[in-house]
């Protein structure tokens, strides 16, 4: 979410300096990593599927319906399913 100043990264066999970022190589970093908020933040203006598709279709660059499919197969999976309308305020900790 903050842009660094400078630093390199390495990951897997791609490498990159933050003086000269290299959009193909933070792309590539994006779709082969995951962010895991500490403090278990979601975006609390979206519902518990839009949270979970929205990386899918930003990031991943799937189409919506795609995207869907993966959030409803996770979320089955996670015991969420009923909550797919639901916002962040309407969950437990847990949840």
């Amino acid at each position: 979410l903050v842009k660094p100043a400078s630093g390199t990264i390495a990951f897997d066999k791609i490498k990159m300096d933050y003086q000269r970022p290299d959009k193909t190589a933070i792309q590539a970093i994006r779709l082969r990593t995951a962010m895991v908020f500490q403090q278990f933040n979601v975006f609390k203006n979206m519902t518990v599927i839009q949270n979970v598709m929205d990386p899918l279709v930003v990031v991943q660059r799937k189409s919506r319906d795609e995207a869907r499919a993966i959030a409803l197969k996770e979320l089955n999976r996670v015991g969420l399913s009923d909550k797919l309308d639901s916002y962040p305020s309407q969950l437990s900790g847990g949840q």
